[in-house]
């Protein structure tokens, strides 16, 4: 049988991405193994029990769940930067991240409703 897909709500993952920034000293050497994922999940499945989503019960997070979610949200960001690197008036530095400022918000505005990366 097939396992139930995990259902992931925004809240969901920004608790999961702050557990692994939290760990990343213990559990990196530049890439996050099973042990960080396994740990990621049972945080998880505490913090936040499992839900009916249209009436059915949504798959439990797994550390193979999570470690989908990781690359998934790691692919986004990645794609979404180099979007942001090559928009005109837009500049990115891995240092100092986005160079937005206030003068910039109306182009930042109109740049985020047509950039949807999630």
């Amino acid at each position: 049988t097939r396992k139930k897909a995990a259902h992931w709500t925004v809240k969901e993952e920004t608790a999961f991405l702050g557990f692994l920034q939290g760990k990343l000293s213990k559990f990196s050497d530049g890439n996050f193994r099973k042990p960080a994922f396994t740990a990621a999940a049972n945080f998880l499945m505490a913090k936040f029990p499992l839900r009916s989503i249209n009436g059915k019960m949504a798959g439990g997070k797994t550390s193979e769940t999570c470690n989908h979610k990781f690359k998934s949200i790691s692919q986004s960001s990645y794609h979404a930067v180099v979007n942001l690197k090559n928009a005109s008036r837009f500049m990115y530095c891995d240092k100092l991240g986005a160079g937005i400022v206030d003068d910039m918000k109306e182009i930042w505005t109109q740049y985020v409703k047509v950039n949807t990366f999630y």
